[in-house]
């Protein structure tokens, strides 16, 4: 039997998923891991896999970090902790106002400000590049440029994951036409 998040065990099976001892899992229950049901004469004791599980996650992390028994809270290490917290974020915001650490989503706008104006230079080459010559080899020149600049950015946008595909360019280079760029980040 399972529910949404778990399967519904009893304390044998328990006891062999966790790799302990019936007696170990007696333990557990006294010192509060949650259970679906009581055994008693008849009946079966039954766990719920996952909130043992996560029961036995919060254990160790609560350990791990030294936090006081029983869920209370120690006010010196409490304290402490938010001290430390307080500390990393100063520095954080020190070394972005030195400039030696850029926010993710600053760099990100300068870099797409920047791609934009790149696409938009080369996208705009071909008819650059055909009104420089005669009228009668235009045409071909504006095709023979398009298909290369076109083909060089669909090389730049094809490899990797999160890349755009050539539709992709496309689409976005109609969008940037009906759009006026920023001027600066």
């Amino acid at each position: 039997m399972s529910d949404a998040r778990g399967r519904i065990l009893n304390r044998c099976e328990i006891a062999e998923i966790f790799g302990r001892s019936l007696p170990t899992i007696d333990n557990w229950v006294r010192l509060g891991c949650p259970f679906v049901e009581r055994g008693e004469r008849g009946r079966e004791w039954q766990f719920n896999s996952a909130d043992v599980l996560d029961w036995r996650e919060r254990r160790a992390v609560t350990k791990a970090l030294g936090s006081a028994p029983s869920g209370e809270l120690d006010p010196v290490q409490e304290r402490a902790r938010k001290d430390r917290a307080l500390a990393i974020a100063t520095e954080l915001k020190n070394d972005v106002v030195i400039g030696k650490v850029v926010l993710v989503d600053v760099a990100v706008a300068a870099v797409t400000v920047q791609h934009r104006k790149l696409r938009n230079k080369l996208l705009s080459l071909p008819i650059r590049i055909a009104s420089r010559v005669p009228e009668q080899v235009r045409a071909q020149v504006f095709d023979l440029a398009e298909t290369e600049v076109l083909g060089a950015m669909a090389e730049l946008t094809t490899g990797g994951e999160g890349d755009f595909t050539l539709a992709e360019v496309e689409a976005e280079r109609s969008r940037a036409a009906s759009t006026e760029e920023p001027s600066h980040v």
